[in-house]
């Protein structure tokens, strides 16, 4: 019987992705509520309906994260995660297209069914990359990047959403770009196992 593979530096490279895996996810989630004003006003939306339409956003969240656990554990985070960066980019697009009350609940649903397996996902890989007995740091530091990534976001939307060329629509269409890029990125580097 062979030893385990020794740990080395290339674990805390993994947690980075992870980490702006984290980052990116939760500045498409926490920028709804800096535009929200702009949406309803541009839209002719009520108060009650973009309420609504943020609070869809939890419910599959919720529900997704058992299958979504399941899929990553099955079929591999390096699969999962780009699958699911770049579905939750394509939602967050559509925010920015979105002409109607309709739509925009559907772009906020297919967010939280499609950001559920980011958690998971990335406690999947650090039990796979990193020992039992140092799991505690990077299991903070994307809680940490988690964080981050809402104040981010809530900042930059704020930014955006004011800029006259932008807006809300531009906001999102920004937003949408890293996570695809991230995508890509973390498909082609990326392994499920140190070995």
């Amino acid at each position: 019987m062979s030893n385990p593979p020794k740990p080395t530096w290339t674990r805390y490279k993994v947690l980075v992705m992870l980490c702006a895996a984290a980052l990116l996810a939760y500045i498409c989630r926490n920028s709804i509520s800096v535009a929200e004003s702009s949406i309803r006003a541009d839209l002719g939306l009520t108060k009650r309906e973009t309420g609504w339409m943020m609070a869809l956003f939890f419910l599959p969240y919720a529900l997704m994260q058992i299958p979504s656990g399941w899929l990553a554990h099955r079929k591999g985070t390096r699969l999962c995660l780009p699958l699911f960066a770049t579905a939750w980019s394509a939602a967050t697009l559509l925010m920015g297209k979105a002409s109607g009350l309709a739509m925009l609940m559907g772009a906020r649903v297919g967010q939280g069914v499609t950001q559920a397996g980011l958690f998971p996902a990335s406690t999947n890989t650090i039990a796979k990359w990193f020992p039992a007995t140092e799991r505690a740091f990077p299991s903070g530091a994307l809680g940490g990047f988690m964080a981050l990534g809402g104040a981010i976001g809530m900042w930059l939307a704020g930014m955006l959403v004011a800029h006259p060329d932008i807006g809300w629509r531009g906001m999102y269409f920004i937003f949408s770009v890293p996570g695809i890029l991230f995508a890509v990125l973390f498909w082609f580097w990326f392994r499920d196992r140190p070995e």
